[in-house]
């Protein structure tokens, strides 16, 4: 399998993050019957479904990683990365470290880490690698142990968390979305 590699969004990749939205947005618009899919969310990409401009959502990651930067204290820092894979650079994910855990939403249903892959890289072993690399990432940040949450109906990304270390801890159900939610313990 290609090695994929762990970056911070920048400009150089404006048109991947744009295509990798339109791919996202294109295959939300053709899924109707799972719920999860109804939040009309990204995982993993700090909010990349409300910008249009993908310079606009590099300055929002870049303005959400220290609390002397974040417009709203409430909110919880994070730093937000992209899975390329290392001989192409092509944009196959994202993930997003939340550095603690801060606000319902987070706390319910986001976790320390959220991530995606693109739906048409799926089935071929990135998310399992790139949640590896993420683990990494979440220690230097200073986490020693992770929450990670999916919608139960999820099965990709519930064999993804237990094949790096995922321990269930609950289910719990998350009113605002209408989802059960599995809750995953990794320890660091």
């Amino acid at each position: 399998m290609p090695i994929l590699k762990l970056i911070k969004p920048s400009e150089e990749y404006a048109e991947q993050i744009a295509e990798y939205r339109r791919e996202f947005l294109a295959n939300m618009a053709c899924v109707k019957d799972d719920p999860a899919h109804n939040l009309k969310k990204i995982a993993g990409t700090s909010w990349l479904e409300k910008f249009e401009n993908p310079l606009d959502w590099i300055q929002q990651c870049n303005t959400y990683e220290s609390y002397d930067t974040i417009p709203n204290k409430k909110h919880t820092t994070g730093t937000q990365y992209m899975s390329v894979l290392e001989d192409s650079n092509k944009l196959i994910g994202m993930l997003a470290i939340r550095h603690e855990l801060k606000g319902e939403e987070v706390i319910n249903f986001g976790g320390h880490i959220g991530y995606s892959i693109r739906p048409s890289e799926r089935r071929k072993g990135y998310a399992k690698e790139q949640l590896r690399l993420g683990l990494i990432k979440a220690k230097e940040h200073g986490l020693d142990r992770v929450l990670i949450c999916c919608a139960e109906t999820n099965e990709a990304s519930k064999r993804t968390i237990l094949a790096n270390g995922g321990k269930f801890e609950r289910k719990i159900y998350v009113e605002e979305s209408k989802l059960w939610v599995d809750r995953y313990l990794v320890e660091l």
